[in-house]
């Protein structure tokens, strides 16, 4: 079973809380949708450091979809680029440097191991301007959270001072490929 860093799942509710005060509802309103197995976990405070069972992250993000997106996954991209605006603005800005997005998100990806148990990363750099990174051992990788992978990967490249950044799953595991494959494309 994969696990995920409570930070993750924090960070998640901070966007369902923001999503539902435009909507009327509240957080508790929207978890009671969750299966009783998860709303279990949230009976506790969740804590940052502490690990958790990856299916909760993946549940909450395909009921956030359910409730605020399209059923596309887009709004796990807007989620991405916001969580990667506020990862970048804090903890890990001294990941983002001038240099070539493989480059930097080979570094960013060296954190992976610090939210989540399980999936191997490795990423690149195919020719200047594009560059690909393969998720790889992580068999129930959740579709939101792909999705999410993408807008936070795509931030992340614009806030290194890249501009025109493009990321697309090209490959995925929940379709049955060997890898989650993500194909990134900027210009200086």
């Amino acid at each position: 079973m994969s696990n995920v860093k409570g930070v993750a799942i924090i960070g998640l509710v901070k966007y369902i809380k923001k999503f539902s005060k435009q909507r009327g509802q509240n957080l508790e309103e929207i978890l009671t949708m969750l299966s009783p197995e998860d709303r279990e976990i949230f009976s506790k405070r969740i804590l940052s450091t502490e690990w958790y069972p990856y299916s909760i992250y993946v549940n909450l993000g395909n009921l956030v979809d359910k409730i605020f997106g399209k059923g596309d996954f887009s709004l796990a991209r807007e989620i991405g680029k916001l969580s990667a605006e506020t990862d970048l603005g804090s903890v890990y800005k001294t990941f983002v440097h001038f240099q070539s997005p493989a480059i930097i998100i080979k570094r960013a990806m060296n954190i992976w191991g610090s939210y989540y148990d399980t999936g191997d990363v490795e990423v690149k750099e195919i020719f200047p301007g594009k560059a690909a990174m393969h998720i790889r051992e992580f068999p129930n990788i959740g579709k939101f959270h792909c999705k999410n992978i993408e807008g936070w990967i795509e931030k992340f490249i614009e806030l290194s001072g890249y501009k025109e950044a493009k990321v697309a799953e090209t490959k995925c595991q929940t379709q049955g490929d060997d890898c989650c494959e993500f194909i990134m494309t900027w210009k200086a």
